[in-house]
């Protein structure tokens, strides 16, 4: 399996916990002055409420930008 599959199939696994999840809030965090705001999506999912932070990237570095697009 190539670096690039791999990397597809770790993310298929972590985002598939997002499957059925009802957004509930959202919040903008812009505390860190010297990044870009991150977006904040509260889930809720079998009950219990989740925070996921929109992210540039892995470790953080700034607020990132989700498309959000007609289902094909």
């Amino acid at each position: 399996m190539t670096r690039k599959e791999k990397e597809a199939q770790a993310m298929n696994k972590h985002y598939r916990q997002l499957i059925g999840a009802e957004i509930v809030g959202l919040a903008i965090d812009g505390s860190d002055a010297g990044i870009r705001p991150f977006p904040i999506l509260t889930l809720r999912i079998g009950g219990r409420l989740y925070d996921c932070a929109i992210s540039a990237d892995e470790e953080g570095n700034g607020g990132g930008f989700m498309f959000i697009e007609d289902h094909i």
